[in-house]
């Protein structure tokens, strides 16, 4: 591949129509978002909030951004032009996207407090930001006076051309965690496409899973990423990244799948070919993906995950039309996936059975508690499980990694039950 997928196509690439329904798993619920008053929209970014970001058709015809927040879908306007997208927020409410000009050049924006920033380029006519971490630095790519697109770090009002990553011009970042920490894909010497991580200078080529292409998309704050990778036999499959290796996450039965986003949980998004061959969105978490089903019309995607497990994405309706949709998961459902981590850890030795059941023993009486509507002991319960994880984690029981995923599981049910 010669040239790198810019954000236009990716735009075009999901604005095609979505193309035998998948039904919902137990435990997920699937929310029609609406539109700005046109046919259709998408949805590409949420935060622990709750709160929405996408782009849709208005009543006249035009493209525009939106926040999407307790049922009240909201025009973010443009930057002058008819058409803007946005494709990313934080936790503050700060949203990115890129925005047609009144000069009819397309510029990346951060909107805030109901005004749209121009963030400028780095010297072409064309910028467009895909990420905002909670520091708020942002990240995307631009077209150079020569021609050429580099991937950008915005901080501050500056904007930092992080340059050829990969030894040829062309680059676009697409994700950053709050540490800072940069991935994207950038144009080889050899001529192909590889993901890359960026850290304070220092670009890591990420490989691939045995073909010639891979694309990083998002990384979280351990330093996984995720994005998708063609396989020695040309497919493309959704991967995992972390500590210097990439996985292979599978598909739903079908020849390839994509992932867009990880969260802390180490929970991945995106979509694959199941085996019907149609697309569907899938949620993998525990080594295993699972449909998120559609509003009833034949295809879905899933674009980005908060903290909490609620997911957003589009799926085509019974009539056909494409609209931004929210799938939530929903608490027993996250706490059985805690149950299934730690399950693993017990299966594979990390843990023995007698650590494991003490861990098994206040989860399975959390989800007592709530069936018995008392979530005042279910959250003291939840602080218990806290503090035994952590308990293992000073004594070296649990490894890091494992010990910040169920620590980060536990306050993601926390803040939805405790007061």
């Amino acid at each position: 591949m010669k040239k790198l997928i810019s954000i236009f196509f990716l735009i075009l690439l999901l604005s095609v129509p979505l193309g035998s329904p998948a039904a919902a798993q137990d435990g997920i619920t699937i929310t029609d978002l609406g539109t700005l008053g046109g046919n259709w929209s998408y949805a590409f970014g949420i935060n622990d909030r709750g709160q929405v970001v996408g782009y849709g058709q208005t009543a006249s015809g035009e493209i525009h951004a939106f926040m999407w927040e307790n049922g009240v879908m909201t025009d973010l306007g443009t930057l002058g032009g008819t058409i803007s997208a946005a494709l990313s927020l934080n936790d503050l409410g700060q949203v990115v996207g890129y925005s047609e000009t009144t000069t009819g050049e397309v510029h990346a924006f951060l909107w805030e407090d109901g005004v749209m920033a121009d963030l400028g380029t780095l010297g072409g006519t064309i910028s467009g930001a895909r990420r905002i971490n909670n520091l708020g630095q942002v990240v995307g790519y631009s077209y150079t006076a020569t021609g050429e697109f580099h991937a950008f770090l915005w901080e501050a009002g500056v904007m930092t051309d992080l340059s050829s990553t990969l030894g040829a011009p062309n680059s676009v970042a697409e994700g950053i965690n709050d540490l800072g920490q940069v991935v994207g894909y950038s144009l080889t010497n050899s001529g192909v496409q590889h993901a890359f991580l960026w850290v304070e200078g220092v670009t890591t080529d990420l490989g691939n899973l045995g073909g010639s292409n891979s694309i990083a998309l998002a990384i979280n704050d351990l330093a996984q990423v995720t994005g998708f990778s063609q396989t020695a036999s040309g497919e493309y499959h959704a991967f995992l990244w972390g500590n210097s290796s990439m996985a292979d996450l599978g598909t739903l039965g079908g020849a390839s799948s994509h992932a867009f986003d990880i969260n802390n949980l180490k929970q991945v998004v995106g979509y694959s070919l199941a085996t019907e061959g149609q697309e569907h969105a899938f949620l993998w978490e525990n080594n295993a993906m699972t449909d998120l089903g559609t509003l009833g019309g034949d295809t879905s995607r899933a674009y980005e995950i908060n903290s909490r497990g609620q997911v957003v994405g589009t799926s085509q309706s019974t009539s056909s039309q494409v609209h931004a949709v929210l799938w939530t998961v929903s608490l027993e459902e996250q706490i059985q996936g805690i149950i299934e981590h730690v399950t693993e850890l017990v299966e594979t030795g990390v843990l023995n059975a007698g650590q494991g059941n003490a861990l098994l023993s206040k989860l399975e009486n959390i989800l007592k508690q709530l069936d018995n509507s008392k979530p005042q002991v279910a959250c003291n319960l939840l602080g218990a499980f806290s503090d035994q994880v952590q308990s293992y984690l000073d004594d070296g029981v649990l490894p890091f990694e494992e010990g910040q995923l169920l620590l980060a599981a536990a306050n993601a049910v926390r803040s939805q039950i405790c007061p």
